[in-house]
């Protein structure tokens, strides 16, 4: 989300999605689509009538120099052929010059490399002219954690992928043991916050209608929060 000072309403970018499962319960189709909406208190909000784009998957938008904006967000190379499954391989870059109509690159500006299985969930931070970008990433042993990306044109990038930026504990006592996911890093005056999703080494959950489920992924309940000094 931005404030656009101009206009002085607040600008967010968001996805929705839809899905169908078979009889087992397994997903046939998953479609996440880019949306945006408008608001001039952050509270009441207008939602623009149709989809951004035909995929999308965790947008993150900074203003472009010049004017306009500048997104990465995970994109299907093909979405109206690929599986809904390969919009986490690929994190591409788009422009816009109004926010609501974007041209991608022609190639993605990030794939899987090294150990990683998996990119997903882009979050752009920018420092002066220097850019970061974490994201986090399937790795062996069921484990999924955050990866870094370092710039400065927002064009060309140095992937880290020989190691974790913010790794999962693998600690079976540690709420993040298993997951540390979907970043979000603001300026804290003196320090950089990180504040993460994260799933532990658990794999029982109680259900929307008081019954146990299983998942032997894990499940997303906890948020975390890390530091970093400038």
């Amino acid at each position: 989300m931005l404030f656009d000072e101009g206009t002085e309403r607040f600008r967010m970018w968001f996805v929705m999605s839809d899905s169908s499962r078979d009889e087992s319960g397994q997903v046939l189709r998953l479609d996440q689509l880019p949306g945006y909406a408008e608001s001039r208190d952050g509270l009441a909000w207008q939602v623009h009538p149709e989809p951004l784009l035909p995929s999308g998957r965790r947008p993150c938008v900074l203003p472009r120099s010049g004017g306009g904006s500048v997104m990465w967000m995970n994109s299907q190379p093909d979405a109206e052929h690929d599986s809904y499954k390969t919009i986490a391989q690929a994190v591409y870059r788009f422009e816009s010059d109004d926010g609501l109509h974007w041209t991608r690159d022609a190639e993605p500006m990030l794939v899987p490399s090294g150990g990683l299985q998996t990119i997903v969930y882009p979050f752009v931070l920018q420092d002066g002219s220097d850019l970061t970008m974490w994201y986090g990433a399937h790795v062996e042993g069921g484990h999924f954690e955050l990866f870094a990306s370092t710039s400065t044109d927002g064009i060309s990038w140095q992937h880290h992928h020989d190691r974790s930026a913010f790794p999962a504990t693998r600690d079976p006592t540690r709420f993040d043991g298993r997951y540390t996911s979907t970043p979000c890093v603001v300026d804290g005056g003196g320090r950089w916050l990180l504040y993460y999703s994260a799933r532990d080494l658990g794999s029982i959950y109680g259900t929307g209608d008081g019954q146990i489920g299983i998942d032997a992924d894990g499940i997303y309940r906890h948020i975390g929060v890390a530091t970093a000094e400038k």
